[in-house]
């Protein structure tokens, strides 16, 4: 992998690491002037989970074509090893992803399921639960929810953390910010001896 290939994807991840922030910052700001903003509180929860999974994509890749499957190994193992970072981090967005990328078939699932049919509860700020008794047998299903005080997130029933997720993503924009001004230092020696040892 070559040196400006990987400036290139450490200055994305930077740039996207700064809408993540915006988006929370703006996320905060919207909480505070109350209920009758719920709309722009969604907006920036939803801008601030995709540009987390753009991140998410950098780091651990996505589908992608067949000619190029090999570089994208090179690379998100390069990427992974300069962020030092697992599959179990909060920024590791899979099924988030899948849930944004399939948007129109989750909402089909949903517009058909028995169970949320005239019980959905969307744009809802407070506890985050799955579920809970309307009457009888009938179930109340969240399809956006938002605790302000956990700051967990539930999209289609899938539940994330936007505080871990906003740490991770500070401590990852410092780590590339910090690579692209170590780099930035070295001569083209210097810089082929680190990228084989990341290769």
């Amino acid at each position: 992998m070559e040196f400006f290939q990987i400036q290139m994807y450490l200055k994305e991840v930077v740039i996207q690491c700064e809408n993540v922030e915006y988006a929370y910052e703006q996320l905060q700001v919207n909480i505070a002037i109350g209920e009758e903003n719920n709309r722009k509180v969604f907006f920036y929860i939803q801008a601030f989970l995709n540009h987390s999974a753009i991140i998410s994509k950098i780091i651990w890749g996505s589908a992608d074509r067949k000619d190029l499957r090999e570089f994208r190994q090179v690379r998100t193992s390069v990427i992974q090893e300069i962020f030092q970072i697992k599959a179990s981090s909060p920024i590791h967005l899979k099924f988030m992803i899948s849930n944004f990328e399939n948007f129109d078939k989750n909402l089909d699932a949903w517009a058909n399921d028995p169970n949320t049919f005239n019980n959905l509860i969307d744009h809802d700020l407070g506890t985050t639960y799955p579920m809970s008794t309307v009457s009888g047998s009938s179930a109340k299903r969240f399809f956006r929810n938002y605790d302000p005080e956990t700051q967990e997130a539930n999209f289609f029933g899938q539940y994330l953390d936007l505080g871990a997720i906003k740490i991770e993503v500070a401590r990852i924009e410092s780590l590339a910010a910090s690579k692209i001004e170590e780099f930035g230092n070295l001569n083209d020696n210097e810089i082929l001896s680190k990228l084989k040892k990341l290769d």
